[in-house]
């Protein structure tokens, strides 16, 4: 047999094998990989039916690539929020601001006094005002370059006081999992959070695999300076936008221009209602509400009305029940 038989056959035998092992650019995969995290239920099954049919040209609910966007609130959603993880940082650096200071009476002053008292019960029942002054004062006249190394360390060293993990250490290991699957087939993923997003920025993408350019989150106002002949921007002790609630919405649309086609966020203060709402008004759609029901593994709470359960049962949103959907809830280390 002649050598140029062998290259042919050897070819053709190398394109049958790519071939019938080759998966379809934008086509989902059937979850075994992607999705290992999750039981098998309603919850995983709808995401995966979304999926394959958000991305098969051939389906009525098909969505471009460019319309493949899924948006996930933060704390609470991708992380535990109790306590609010930037809470804790912003009040570990107002103490050592107090400790410097030369003032005698700072330690008597809000929002010194509050955050130097160590409720944290307290702090989460003043809530967003309180959080609000934390911000402005323990980030205000600060350089913003200054800040992700920050927060990076702070997460890999800082313990959550009551599951005994480095931060760092506390991605929902199936949120993961979703975000990575939900790359995987074509989707953009984004954060959308009352949390600032410089702080989030510090840490997105080595939790999640996030880049921080698709971060929205509550700003402070940033000016242009020049130091030492390079070009500084510097936050002011000064809210620029408030990104939670009915504001997450307008902020999606004046990042994204687009409504999501998949909207993620959880149960806890109904700071996510909106943006599911919002979210559901696109064709395809779909929403996932995450149930904080599982004592043993994280943390249980609900909202005192039942706000966000409710919503979630009249409008068809997916209930994912931490308890029952999910196989494990933690990332592996990262942490110190």
């Amino acid at each position: 047999m002649s050598v140029r038989f062998f290259r042919t056959t050897g070819f053709l035998f190398l394109l049958f094998f790519l071939t019938a092992w080759a998966v379809p650019v934008g086509a989902a995969n059937d979850g075994s990989g992607g999705l290992q995290t999750w039981n098998d239920g309603p919850a995983k099954r709808a995401i995966m039916d979304f999926v394959a049919q958000s991305t098969d040209p051939a389906n009525p609910a098909y969505l471009p690539p460019h319309h493949r966007v899924a948006v996930f609130d933060n704390d609470g959603t991708l992380l535990p929020e109790k306590p609010y993880v930037q809470i804790d940082f912003a009040v570990r650096r107002l103490r050592d601001m107090a400790n410097a200071s030369t003032d005698p009476n700072i330690k008597e002053t809000e929002p010194y006094k509050t955050a130097l008292s160590n409720d944290i019960s307290h702090m989460e029942k003043v809530g967003g005002r309180f959080l609000l002054e934390l911000l402005l004062t323990t980030h205000g006249n600060m350089e913003k370059d200054d800040l992700a190394p920050l927060v990076a360390e702070f997460m890999r060293s800082v313990k959550h006081p009551l599951l005994g993990k480095p931060y760092a250490d506390l991605a929902y290991k199936p949120m993961v999992d979703l975000l990575e699957y939900l790359r995987a087939n074509g989707f953009e993923t984004y954060i959308c959070t009352g949390g600032m997003t410089d702080f989030v920025r510090g840490y997105s993408f080595d939790l999640y695999g996030i880049p921080p350019q698709n971060i929205i989150g509550t700003t402070l106002r940033t000016v242009y300076t020049e130091k030492d002949g390079r070009v500084v921007l510097v936050v002011k002790p000064e809210l620029d936008v408030y990104n939670d609630k009915k504001y997450k919405p307008v902020a999606i649309d004046r990042h994204l221009g687009v409504r999501p086609a998949i909207t993620v966020g959880n149960v806890y203060t109904g700071g996510d209602i909106a943006m599911l709402t919002y979210g559901a008004s696109a064709k395809p759609s779909l929403q996932l509400l995450i149930n904080h029901d599982d004592a043993a593994r994280e943390l249980a709470y609900a909202e005192e009305n039942g706000a966000s359960l409710d919503a979630a049962k009249q409008q068809g949103w997916v209930v994912v029940s931490m308890k029952n959907d999910w196989k494990t809830v933690f990332a592996e280390s990262k942490g110190k």
